[in-house]
């Protein structure tokens, strides 16, 4: 087995092992029920990551091409934006991303359904919104989560200091249509 593959297997293993003893990402509170939308979500991880986003199996219907990732817009409550699909690391699938965004911090968390409940994966930094006149694009940079818990269990089961607190992965950008 590459070493490539090895630390992807691991580092979902662990995301998720870690993800076990925290409490699960705070659900948006909204009196404003869900609604349908549509859109697509696009993560472009930075090409020095190429060896472990090659481990990277989409889950349908998100799609991937390269070091790009994307899914599929579902539904838009609040200031929560769900997705469809989800990606499967080293034998691990995670689902259905829900990116959470703070407007006045321009920041978001993204977190996933996993066989241990919800947790927080990533954050976005750098949250640019445009308006544009049938739809709304959100810009930013992608993160790993800062929650060291994590981080340090990646490492750990790595072998190696590969993952760091609010690693820099790359960019994401968020298009939905009104």
């Amino acid at each position: 087995m590459k070493l490539t593959h090895k630390i992807v297997g691991l580092a979902a293993a662990a995301a998720l092992v870690a993800g076990a003893g925290l409490a699960a990402a705070p659900a948006a509170t909204s009196a404003t029920p869900s609604k349908a939308a549509t859109g697509t979500t696009l993560i472009s991880f930075k090409k020095e990551l190429a060896p472990i986003t090659a481990g990277i199996t989409p889950v349908d219907p998100a799609k991937k091409s390269g070091n790009r990732l994307t899914f599929p817009v579902v539904d838009v409550t609040k200031n929560v934006i769900g997705h469809s699909g989800g990606i499967t690391i080293g034998g691990v699938t995670v689902s259905n991303p829900k990116i959470t965004i703070d407007n006045k911090a321009k920041t978001a968390s993204i977190t996933v359904d996993s066989p241990l409940g919800v947790i927080e994966l990533f954050t976005v930094k750098h949250l640019n919104t445009y308006n544009k006149t049938k739809t709304v694009v959100r810009q930013g940079d992608l993160h790993l989560t800062s929650n060291q818990q994590i981080v340090d269990t990646l490492n750990t089961l790595v072998g190696a200091a590969v993952f760091t607190a609010d690693m820099g992965l790359g960019q994401i950008r968020i298009t939905v249509n009104k």
